[in-house]
């Protein structure tokens, strides 16, 4: 039964639907993580954190994640934005969204 339903979730997929659900949860996680627990040192993270706050770019992740994994139950051709979230980081797609910062 359970054989069943993850063939049927994989031939729904496809190569690129499953790389995109990966990358999503990938995101979301990586978003979930900064709000969560603040990183111990934000040094690295300056550059991003001149724009905005941490928690902004936090969910900023989540929402590029989110975008991906719903791209991954598109159609081919469909999914263009799932690539696009998937490969663009999210400080580009946060500049283009709102400007030079938030």
């Amino acid at each position: 039964m359970k054989t069943v339903l993850l063939r049927q979730v994989r031939r729904r997929l496809g190569r690129r639907g499953i790389y995109l659900l990966i990358a999503g949860v990938g995101k979301i996680c990586w978003g979930v993580s900064f709000l969560v627990q603040d990183p111990p040192g934000v040094e690295g993270l300056k550059l991003l954190t001149d724009f905005c706050g941490l928690r902004h770019w936090a969910w900023l992740w989540i929402v590029c994640g989110l975008a991906t994994s719903v791209a991954a139950f598109l159609r081919i051709g469909r999914d263009r934005i799932g690539f696009i979230t998937a490969l663009a980081p999210p400080h580009s797609v946060g500049n283009r969204l709102c400007g030079r910062g938030c």
